[in-house]
């Protein structure tokens, strides 16, 4: 299994991992938090808020319209 994405850029196909996307975001979400001296609980909160996208069924949805996907595949042939 590939690992996991949480965005493909629809200009490119260019995906971002879910690993790097969650990293981010806990970057920003602690700067922000750190303001009201919540630091530890906004990184938290970051890494945790597209958790879901770690699903069989969304990523499934991400990868099937790029092509990864057996899914795709077979859609392309017609089988369902």
């Amino acid at each position: 299994m590939t690992e996991p994405i949480a965005h493909v850029r629809s200009s490119d196909g260019q995906q971002q991992l879910l690993r790097e996307h969650l990293q981010g975001v806990a970057e920003m979400s602690r700067r922000f938090a750190s303001k009201l001296g919540l630091d530890h609980s906004g990184e938290l909160i970051g890494l945790a808020h597209d958790l879901g996208k770690y699903s069989r069924a969304f990523q499934s949805h991400l990868q099937s319209p790029i092509g990864i996907s057996k899914l795709d595949d077979d859609q392309k042939r017609g089988n369902r």
